[in-house]
């Protein structure tokens, strides 16, 4: 393996911010400590599987390297390299993958709603005075929110349903599903802003006795 000196949290440092957020998201060292203690690998083969899959990650070495890697510079069988390999790919490469598609997805859904008005992501963001690095970093912020809070921003079905019934919405045949989770995110979105509102005016209520108490 080459670039066996150089530190690797330099690496992620250099990363896109959605990539750096995404590993922060997983807790990367635990996840890593955890496959290291239940593979019973040496201090030394634990150094080395950080590398090799720090590389992966930020993209130095190919992803179809990855077992060869760790049969050749980590000291693991065949066998043992496969299963670790294994266990990386379900607990630290596939959250990544998962993390960085919500925030895609997103991305793609209000470029969809952007379009449905005639206008284009791009204009769009102009004409707010935002960036693509900017609307990422709003999206990664509210992903972080709804974790926080996500117990009080649940939307049920029954919530859907009264929401249809009050506002006498017309759903045309074929269209049920759709038009339900279209109500359910509108809804979520409604309970996310009065939540942050309340969590904000809490902190804010936290932050002048703290003042109080400090003075």
């Amino acid at each position: 393996m080459q670039n066996d000196n150089k530190d690797f949290k330099d690496y992620i440092k250099n990363l896109p911010l959605e990539l750096r957020r995404a590993i922060f998201s997983i807790d990367y060292p635990q996840k890593l400590q955890e496959i290291v203690k239940n593979n019973k690998l040496m201090i030394d083969q634990a150094g080395k599987l950080e590398a090799e899959t720090t590389l992966v990650i930020v993209g130095i070495e190919p992803m179809d390297k990855y077992v060869n890697n760790l049969i050749s510079h980590a000291g693991l069988s065949n066998i043992q390299a496969s299963i670790v390999a294994h266990d990386v790919n379900e607990s630290i490469f596939k959250n990544i993958r998962d993390s960085l598609k919500k925030i895609n997805d997103q991305i793609k859904a209000i470029e969809n709603q952007v379009a449905t008005q005639g206008n284009t992501l791009d204009a769009a963001l102009a004409e707010a005075g935002m960036s693509m690095d900017d609307l990422k970093k709003q999206i990664i912020f509210q992903k972080e929110i709804e974790k926080l809070l996500a117990d009080k921003i649940n939307v049920t079905d029954e919530e859907v349903r009264q929401y249809i019934e009050d506002n006498k919405i017309p759903i045309p045949q074929g269209q049920e599903a759709t038009i339900a989770d279209q109500i359910k995110n509108e809804i979520r979105n409604q309970k996310l802003n009065t939540e942050v509102q309340a969590l904000i005016a809490n902190l804010k209520s936290k932050a002048k006795i703290q003042r109080f108490v400090n003075y």
